[in-house]
């Protein structure tokens, strides 16, 4: 059961890595389109064409798997931090991206399984991902953007048994791949701006055997190693209004549909909690919800933004998210 919280808490990191790493590359199309067939722009000076771009996002998630006497529940939040450079032009009407992202992740679980008893466990999460991408543009609407990223995943956590308390602790380290293929559509219709995007996801998860140290045992326990593979097809579209040149609210939502999903090992032995994976690990469709107001001053873009995230009716989580851009020139 203890190694059920360990592998939980050792996917989330990565999951609110990715949810976060594609904005970027959706949302950065604001200029590119604008830039891409302006041969003085593809003249200027390299550092005169960089967007610097800096993230934050806090979010907050619970999970919630009951069945009858048995159930596995968690709480945490995490603090996201990235910075990074856009529209670096590699030729006509291509671009890149590069960001640094750091995650910091504190998750609290509960945990029972019969015959054993309640099993709590709190967990700490250090994430640092690379994240990169390339933007074809076709026209003033149509694009197709590439990106990858690897991501790596420090943790520890303390582990308590019942009903005698025994504890237990742990640290582990796992790595993350990701590659995707978006397609994106963006137009003008007067004041209204239309974002919408639809592409593939090839996600992997590679840890590593690690052990767990129970203060009443002189031997550790082992928890085995594990690969998760999965490809997932997600949906999303925007809807923005121009109030005025400076002030632009707009609304989101978007699909996230499992096309393929496997564990390199059973999870846990019992069917009704194997799904107990957040977010991208989780094998379960998903819907997302959001809205916000993008404020521009002069050159610097400030971007506000709330989502709600449901997966399965399971998993939730509400993410607060503030974007600055300013470029160069």
């Amino acid at each position: 059961m203890e190694r059920k919280a360990l592998v939980i808490s050792s996917f989330l990191a990565w999951s609110c890595s990715f949810a976060y790493a594609v904005t970027p590359a959706i949302s950065h199309t604001n200029q590119p389109q604008k830039a891409s067939l302006n041969s003085a722009s593809t003249n200027a000076p390299m550092f005169k064409r960089l967007i610097p771009k800096f993230l934050y996002s806090y979010i907050d998630f619970n999970f919630d798997s009951t069945t009858g006497p048995n159930f596995n529940r968690f709480q945490g939040h995490s603090n996201l931090y990235s910075a990074g450079a856009d529209h670096i032009i590699l030729a006509p009407n291509l671009f890149a991206g590069l960001y640094l992202f750091d995650i910091e992740t504190s998750v609290d679980s509960q945990t029972v399984l019969g015959p054993a008893g309640l099993v709590l466990s709190h967990t700490n999460i250090k994430n640092n991902t690379i994240f990169g991408h390339i933007l074809k543009a076709f026209n003033q609407n149509f694009y197709i953007d590439s990106a990858g990223a690897y991501g790596q995943n420090n943790i520890s956590g303390v582990t308590q048994l019942t009903p005698k308390p025994i504890l237990g602790i742990s640290s582990s380290t796992n790595h993350n791949w990701f590659y995707s293929v978006n397609g994106i559509y963006r137009k003008n219709w007067r004041k209204v701006l239309i974002k919408a995007s639809t592409g593939i996801l090839f996600n992997r998860v590679k840890s590593d055997t690690s052990y767990m140290f129970f203060q009443t045992e002189n031997t550790p326990q082992m928890v085995k190693p594990l690969t998760n593979r999965a490809t997932y097809v997600m949906e999303n579209l925007e809807l923005g209004y121009s109030l005025s040149r400076t002030i632009t609210p707009f609304i989101n939502g978007g699909l996230i549909q499992v096309a393929d999903f496997a564990n390199s090992r059973p999870i846990v032995n019992t069917v009704a909690i194997i799904g107990a994976l957040p977010q991208l690990q989780l094998n379960q469709n998903a819907y997302r919800l959001g809205g916000g107001i993008s404020l521009k001053l002069k050159l610097v873009t400030l971007r506000l933004e709330q989502k709600y995230y449901n997966a399965g009716g399971t998993f939730t989580s509400n993410d607060t998210l503030i974007n600055l851009s300013c470029p160069f020139s």
